[in-house]
């Protein structure tokens, strides 16, 4: 009994220590991501009317 519990005790200490880390590393490749797709579809969105900056349609 006394190994198991300090398999979970370690476990829990395990996760203490490193699950913030892994939640901050989360966020900050979510955030990348958005930031990414945000771009590349803005990108797209110009090029599909880049044709009409000059007719003065706009």
């Amino acid at each position: 009994m006394k190994e198991i519990k300090k398999y979970d005790n370690s476990l829990l200490v395990y996760l203490k220590k490193y699950a913030p880390l892994a939640c901050a590393l989360l966020v900050f490749l979510l955030s990348a991501g958005f930031i990414f797709c945000k771009l590349i579809s803005l990108k797209r969105y110009n090029e599909r009317w880049a044709d009409y900056d000059e007719c003065g349609a706009l």
